[in-house]
């Protein structure tokens, strides 16, 4: 067995599309007090893709950028492999890999990359968390022989106009350097092999059928899934944790977790997250006595059925319009319609709380950020809040070196993966390269009307909104015996 040593994140890059929409604009058009957008959701603005971008060029810029920042792109040797994770290929047999792999030696020279991996992953938005599990049982073992691995989430994350989801929507690519003695975060426990929590369970909270150019969701029941996965996830990351995490008995793993870093499908899910966890854990601790004399018990759920099941079989009946459940156990129905609305009163209160709300400013807020700003990137949400956390503490002066980031990521459908990272000496030379908030603040507003227009395929190809510059494009979508092939260029 090779020597045991650090691995980890050591550069992100991101890319966002340079159009936006003003959700606020949204709801009014859409007759929605903004309130519901903005503060309900926590959704400011949605990034929304040009007509020359998609999937790929969003990969491909996220990692040239990488390469540049990091001196990559002159030293190609040290790749060993480019990993794509993504829910938004429109090819069935090619991956996404596979042309940012060939967009990049059009920069770089054919056959400059010819030795590296080039493959995606797919299970909706945890993906990525299997690629940098995978990317660790790599570097550790050794095959690896001294390389790098990269990997890019990308996705586009489109609803139908006037629905529910719609406010939810965006665009995006993230991109990061795998490598031994990183300089931004290495994966605990450090002195030996990185530990996973893992929940998987299939249920129908969200797909993307083939022939649907949008996904479908079922809101509220994908909210549950979510926060149940997480919770299960976390337990399992939590078993092993507690090897290399002491704490007391009037403490709580969480206390020991410095950044929460979620999969973030709009920001205010992290919140959500955020009450869940610190319920479970608080509730066996001396302090929840004070928690509950302030704002008054926890509401029960007393029924036949087990919590989660009467909830789960609720919250997707409401979301299909079905009432199979409602004829069988009315009394668990209505018991269950009851318990929802009370809990949610108290995690409202909860969240009103000194206590959770110096818990949330500390480990969640600088994670939020970008999620605002940006909107739903799927796969890469996490890891956008991960970025957008670094550049905020180093705004802020923050001493980052030491502590502890928690990462969840969950993937509708569904499954979910929990771990931890200690933040290393160089996370601020790392993170100076990143340039995020910069990024967002150069983007150009659409008005709702030119937005639909996009949405629906009005402004076609290869017309664009705006001058593609220093960028990788979409050149053209063939036609005839090359129907559906795309071609791409990169735009000096």
């Amino acid at each position: 067995m090779p020597e045991k040593r650090q691995i980890g994140i050591d550069a992100i890059s991101v890319y966002v599309p340079r159009l936006f929409i003003d959700t606020s604009e949204l709801a009014n058009v859409r007759n929605v007090d903004p309130s519901k957008y903005v503060n309900g959701l926590g959704c400011e603005k949605i990034a929304v893709n040009d007509t020359y971008e998609d999937a790929a060029t969003m990969a491909a810029n996220s990692i040239w950028k990488l390469m540049q920042d990091n001196g990559l792109d002159k030293e190609t040797e040290k790749i060993g492999r480019i990993y794509v994770a993504t829910e938004s290929n429109d090819d069935m047999s090619k991956t996404i890999a596979i042309r940012v792999h060939g967009m990049l030696e059009g920069k770089l020279g054919n056959g400059s990359l010819r030795n590296v991996g080039a493959v995606d992953y797919k299970e909706a938005c945890v993906s990525p968390a299997y690629v940098v599990e995978s990317y660790a049982d790599w570097l550790l073992s050794g095959r690896n022989k001294g390389k790098v691995g990269i990997i890019a989430t990308t996705d586009i994350a489109k609803y139908g106009l006037k629905t529910d989801a719609e406010p939810t929507q965006g665009a995006g690519s993230v991109a990061m350097v795998l490598k031994e003695d990183p300089r931004l975060l290495a994966f605990e426990p450090l002195d030996d092999l990185p530990v996973f929590g893992t929940y998987t369970h299939d249920v129908p909270d969200f797909w993307h059928p083939n022939d649907l150019e949008v996904a479908q969701t079922l809101g509220p029941y994908s909210d549950w899934c979510y926060q149940l996965a997480m919770k299960y996830a976390y337990a399992d990351w939590a078993k092993e944790a507690k090897r290399w995490i002491p704490f007391k008995e009037d403490e709580a793993l969480t206390d020991h977790v410095d950044v929460m870093c979620p999969h973030l499908p709009y920001s205010n899910q992290g919140k959500k997250f955020l009450t869940y966890v610190l319920r479970h854990e608080w509730q066996k601790l001396p302090r929840w006595a004070g928690i509950v004399e302030k704002i008054g018990p926890e509401p029960k759920l007393e029924c036949e059925m087990s919590k989660e099941d009467a909830i789960e079989a609720y919250l997707f009946e409401k979301c299909v319009d079905r009432t199979d459940f409602k004829a069988k156990n009315p009394v668990a129905w209505e018991a269950v319609d009851n318990y929802l609305y009370k809990d949610d009163e108290f995690r409202k209160k909860f969240a009103k709380t000194p206590e959770f709300e110096a818990a949330f400013k500390n480990k969640m807020d600088a994670t939020l950020i970008a999620s605002r700003q940006v909107g739903n990137i799927y796969t890469g949400s996490a890891w956008l809040g991960i970025a957008s956390m670094f550049e905020r503490k180093l705004q802020l002066g923050c001493k980052m070196e030491g502590k502890r980031i928690g990462i969840g990521s969950y993937g509708s459908g569904c499954s979910a993966k929990v771990f931890s990272a200690i933040v290393q000496p160089g996370w601020k030379d790392a993170t100076g390269k990143i340039k995020l908030f910069e990024t967002l603040d150069r983007r150009v507003k659409l008005t709702i009307s030119e937005y639909e227009a996009l949405h629906n395929g009005k402004t076609k190809k290869p017309s664009v909104m705006l001058t593609p510059s220093n960028e990788f494009v979409l050149k053209e979508i063939g036609e005839g015996k090359l129907h559906g092939y795309r071609f791409y260029a990169f735009a000096e």
